[in-house]
């Protein structure tokens, strides 16, 4: 079987929640160019995302095309298994979808790259046998110099691979997160929710933590399931699982915009989408 070259990060199936009756979804760029309609096979991809180095160990070449079978158990109970998530089980299986579409967005890539490249800086000078320590949110870890410079590689392919490689764990990790927090389902009588090639949102809310996660009290998740349906985890719910009525489409609108990377999806033409893309270039101007 040939690896398709052009990977997706959000399924396919998922963009077609927002398709009309001739396949198109409204695309918005975040640039605030015109909106125009498109099919969302060439949005929310890139070629080899997910193409390992050869002969990398622990890390499997066809992830791609292990993705596009996973997805399709999904596909066939999307988005009507959202509201039967009053189910634990049936919650932490849309947990473990949420949690993997943080976990393979080339956003992980980057920050991976980027991470590599800061513990190459902060070792340069030090002998081989020294040690750092590095506190993240799990705590604090020494590392080895030596370990750094072994491990720590920045090229392209071996950022892929580390990115691949930490999907499963991760994947776990932030699903096991947003099990144990309380849902809110809150749904619209109309194609109000709009999504992005980005679509799984965390905002700091009413934590005042340095640093914080998926599992962070006081954070918010947004998650837009549909056009009808969108998803808030969150502490301030009063039951672990409940749909509420939308009253403010802008509010969901917003949250989504402002996380989006390239571009935002609609099931039609949208102010609040235009709105709160010209609000977000002039808070970045701000900056």
């Amino acid at each position: 079987m040939v690896e398709p070259k052009l990977h997706h990060f959000v399924p396919q199936f998922y963009l077609r929640q927002w398709c009309n009756s001739r396949r198109k979804l409204w695309v918005y760029s975040v640039d605030g160019s015109a909106p125009f309609c498109a099919s969302p096979r060439k949005f929310a991809a890139e070629k080899k995302l997910y193409t390992p180095k050869n002969g990398a160990a622990a890390v499997r070449a066809d992830t791609e095309s292990w993705f596009s079978g996973w997805e399709s158990h999904f596909a066939k109970v999307w988005p009507a298994i959202v509201d039967r998530a009053d189910n634990p089980e049936t919650r932490a299986n849309v947990a473990r979808f949420i949690a993997t579409l943080v976990a393979r967005h080339p956003i992980g890539r980057d920050g991976i790259g980027k991470l590599n490249a800061y513990f190459l800086r902060i070792s340069e000078g030090l002998s081989s046998d020294e040690q750092l320590t590095y506190r993240g949110r799990e705590g604090e870890m020494q590392i080895k110099v030596s370990e750094i410079r072994q491990l720590a590689r920045t090229d392209a392919e071996s950022v892929r691979t580390d990115f691949i490689r930490i999907m499963p764990a991760l994947s776990r990790t932030l699903a096991n997160a947003l099990i144990s927090r309380r849902w809110g389902v809150v749904f619209s009588e109309n194609q109000d929710f709009v999504t992005s090639d980005n679509p799984v949102v965390l905002n700091r809310a009413a934590s005042r933590e340095q640093t914080y996660g998926f599992g962070t009290p006081g954070t918010m998740v947004n998650f837009p399931v549909s056009p009808w349906r969108f998803i808030v985890i969150a502490d301030e719910w009063e039951l672990p699982f409940c749909h509420y009525k939308l009253d403010d489409a802008r509010v969901f609108v917003r949250r989504v915009v402002n996380a989006a990377r390239r571009f935002v999806f609609s099931a039609s033409e949208n102010r609040f989408v235009a709105e709160a893309i010209q609000n977000r270039k002039h808070i970045k101007q701000e900056r």
